[in-house]
């Protein structure tokens, strides 16, 4: 099977996060699972926000477009300030659904369009949507056993993902796939906020000292969750799904986006 995590198969450009000075505040360690579906392309177009597009797929398998979940446990996280960390010990789990390789209006380069991030915390859920426009909504998550679950706040269940991991816990560059996997997260993540503006961000996910192994996933959308994201069952892709343990990561301070671009 073709990847369509790659920049073959995705050629059109982009700007990493050392080009576009980005300054990083937050960081944090993640556990958990990365599962990378594939969606028939005009599924997912309904899930970007208006003036956003997809990205040209040039495999043979130009009809399907990547849609990601990556869920688990955020612990250790810190405030960035002057260059120095200074932690908060906030341990929470989280959910994010992201739809990499998307165009701005006329900017051709690629961005990472975060439509929904489901979170327990609540600074957290506050900042990721008023400053980072990612959609973030509050929810109670938990494990049961090999089953993730996302639910409303004394609500319905939303979502849940059976995962089974196999193998050695491996250093990420020994874990076939995962390098390419977690490349496409160097790309902007893009937000739009309540106000309808843009802003770009940057992650980065930092493999040192982190391991991982491949995984099988079987992700269910079982309530509306916004535009696109509507009920139906996700498969994670062999070789783009994978357990992760200790993996720190940062996140930049958004930036606005110019009109039209």
């Amino acid at each position: 099977m073709t990847s369509l995590l790659t920049s073959d198969a995705f050629p059109e450009p982009w700007v990493d996060a050392e080009a576009a000075g980005a300054s990083f505040v937050a960081e944090a360690r993640f556990e958990g699972v990365i599962v990378c579906t594939r969606w028939p392309r005009p599924d997912v177009m309904p899930i970007l926000a208006p003036g956003l597009s997809l990205g040209r797929n040039a495999t043979a398998e130009a009809h399907l477009h990547p849609v990601a979940f990556v869920f688990g446990m955020q612990s250790d996280a810190a405030l960035i300030v002057g260059g120095v960390t200074v932690p908060s010990g906030a341990r929470f789990p989280e959910l994010m659904i992201a739809v990499p390789f998307v165009r701005r209006h006329e900017d051709t380069n690629l961005h990472v369009f975060i439509p929904r991030v489901y979170s327990s915390d609540q600074l957290s859920t506050w900042s990721g949507t008023a400053n980072y426009g990612l959609g973030k909504q509050l929810a109670d998550m938990r494990w049961l056993s090999r089953t993730f679950t996302v639910a409303a706040r004394g609500g319905p269940l939303l979502l849940h993902a059976t995962v089974e991991s196999e193998g050695d816990w491996r250093p990420f560059d020994r874990v076939p796939g995962l390098t390419a996997t977690t490349d496409v997260f160097r790309r902007p993540a893009l937000g739009r906020r309540h106000d309808g503006t843009d802003v770009r961000s940057y992650f980065d996910w930092r493999p040192y000292g982190a391991t991982a192994r491949p995984a099988r996933a079987v992700l269910s959308i079982d309530a509306p969750l916004g535009p696109g994201l509507v009920p139906r069952i996700c498969h994670g892709i062999g070789g783009e799904t994978f357990a992760v343990r200790d993996m720190r990561w940062r996140i930049s301070w958004p930036l606005r986006c110019d009109a039209g671009s």
